[in-house]
């Protein structure tokens, strides 16, 4: 009966190690699961900001057709609006009405030729 007892006491010893074991891999795995779900977030994340850097510099560039368009415009339609402009400007100041002193002057200049 007394050996019964301790083989009794010896199992449930035996058993409580067990469990523990089984416990402690059990947290063991948890942990390592824990950990690999962190790092996944982190290289996640990672490559979202590296993304996110990609489209800003992406964003930033204008388009080639863009950039093709503006030379153009500033090579050729520009220059031509600035040669048009000048000599509106010079017709403007040609036909322009005369001024009570020029129309005096002028007079003048006719009397002295004559």
């Amino acid at each position: 009966m007394m050996e019964d007892m301790e083989n009794e006491v010896v199992q449930k010893a035996r058993l409580s190690e067990q469990y523990q074991k089984i416990q402690e891999a059990r947290e063991e795995g948890m942990r390592r699961r824990r950990e690999q779900r962190e790092e996944e977030k982190r290289k996640h994340k990672a490559a979202l900001r590296k993304a996110k850097g990609l489209l800003t510099r992406v964003k930033k560039e204008v388009p080639l057709y863009k950039r093709l368009e503006q030379r153009y415009q500033e090579k050729h339609v520009l220059p031509q609006i600035e040669q048009r402009n000048k000599k509106l400007r010079q017709r403007s100041e040609r036909m322009a009405p005369m001024d009570i002193q020029s129309l005096v002057e002028n007079e003048r200049r006719v009397k002295e030729f004559s």
